[in-house]
This record gives C-alpha cells, sequence and structure tokens, in this order.
C-alpha cells in the first residue's frame, strides 16, 4: 500500500516507490521470506477509465482518440462523445512506447519500466465500463430519454417493467444482494444494481413492452462481454 498527503501530480510520481519495489524484489528473484524465495510477476493493472488515460499517459478518455486499445477517432454529438465502426486498427505495446499517436499520447507512462504489455496487462475493469457506464447509460436511455428520445418509455411501460421488476426481485438467487425494484430512481443505481439488467431475465421484463431496437442493444452488451471474458 502507497498513501501521501495529496494526490500526485503525475504518474511516474505515483508510481515512483512501486517501480523501485518491483524493481528490487525482480532483481532478488522475488520475496525471500524465512530464507525462501518467492518469485513473483505482475499479471495486470485492473483500473477505471480515468485512472487508465493517468497511468498510460493519454490525454483524457474523453478526448477526440481515448480508446487505448485501437486507433479510433471520435466527434462529438451535443454533450456526448460518440466512437463508431467495429474495424479499427490495434494497438502495440511498440507503438506506446514509441508514442506514435500524438493525438492520442499526452506523456510517457511509468508502466514503461516494468516488464509488462502495456496493450495485454493493463485490462479494462468490468464494473465501471459495463456496470456503471454501458448499461446505466442504457437504463437512463429507457427511462429517461437521456440521449435520445425515440427509445424512451411511456410512463405505462416504466409502470409495467418496474412491476414485473417487484416480482421478479423475490425470485433473485441470494447472491444478489441489491435487487432492482423499479426503474424510477435508476440514476442513483450503483453497480450492483446495474448489474441486475445484464441478466438473463431482462427479455422477460422487456416482452410486449421494449422494441427491437433495445432489445438489439441488450444482446450486443451481453455478446462483447462474453468475447471478452
Amino acid at each position: 500500500l502507497y498513501k501521501g498527503p495529496k494526490k500526485p501530480n503525475t504518474a511516474e510520481k505515483f508510481f515512483q516507490h512501486c517501480n523501485s519495489d518491483l524493481h528490487e524484489m525482480f532483481n532478488e528473484g522475488g520475496i525471500i521470506f524465512k530464507n525462501r524465495t518467492f518469485s513473483i510477476k505482475l499479471r495486470c493493472f485492473i483500473v477505471d477509465a480515468p485512472a487508465r488515460a493517468f497511468i498510460l499517459g493519454y490525454k483524457s478518455y474523453r478526448s477526440s482518440s481515448p480508446c487505448s486499445k485501437y486507433t479510433v477517432d471520435g466527434f462529438i454529438i451535443g454533450k456526448h462523445m460518440v466512437l463508431r465502426g467495429v474495424e479499427h486498427t490495434r494497438r502495440t505495446n511498440e507503438e506506446y512506447i514509441q508514442q506514435i499517436d500524438q493525438d492520442h499520447h499526452k506523456c510517457s507512462s511509468p508502466l514503461l519500466h516494468l516488464p509488462i504489455d502495456m496493450m495485454k496487462d493493463v485490462v479494462f475493469e468490468y464494473m465501471h465500463m459495463c456496470c456503471l457506464e454501458v448499461m446505466k447509460k442504457l437504463t437512463l436511455t429507457w427511462s429517461r430519454g437521456a440521449y435520445t428520445k425515440n427509445t424512451k418509455l411511456s410512463a405505462i411501460e416504466i409502470q409495467i417493467i418496474s412491476n414485473r421488476l417487484k416480482i421478479l426481485s423475490k425470485y433473485c438467487p441470494r447472491k444478489v444482494t441489491s435487487r432492482v425494484e423499479s426503474l424510477v430512481h435508476c440514476d442513483q443505481f450503483k453497480a450492483t444494481k446495474t448489474k441486475c439488467f445484464r441478466m438473463p431475465y431482462w427479455t422477460c421484463l422487456s416482452k410486449k413492452v421494449s422494441d427491437e431496437v433495445m432489445l438489439d442493444n441488450v444482446v450486443k452488451d451481453k455478446f462483447v462481454v462474453a468475447v471478452m471474458q
């Protein structure tokens, strides 16, 4: 664990002690405990979008070139950054080391000093990306028309789904700790609640209520996450 009196201004400063400790352990062949040496290996870094941009040294995740995995240019519609298409050039670790894409990179990353592949070993984080980003945006679109009025459900449709949620909440597995009983306060949902909409029973909730476009978005979301896993 590392701590300080305030948030560091640069990622280099943030990783200064961590990198020093890791290099010391690598040079000694691992961690020495009771005259035994335990080898170590950096498996991955798990971070949300702002932290990913910070430690990898690229411009804001809301910039026109925000993706650390693929070379994709975004554009603004209203107040939202839009990234179109599915066929994009994959970034490489060598490209990140050389900082080839000036529209994407902001500064060098402290992870350059570690024996990792910055493309493969800095992974996307499920809770923020899938539950608090994709799924929450979908629920806000359906219930509030936050991004487009075309997919907004009527008050009656929202009530129908909320009634179904209340019934289904009684039959959820015990591992589902935060059960959703209404769409009314979906803007205040935490990850544990938005995660419920990613479960298979969403097709039952939206039967004869949502249109094909809504269901198609849910199916695509499930498919993409399944591929990533």
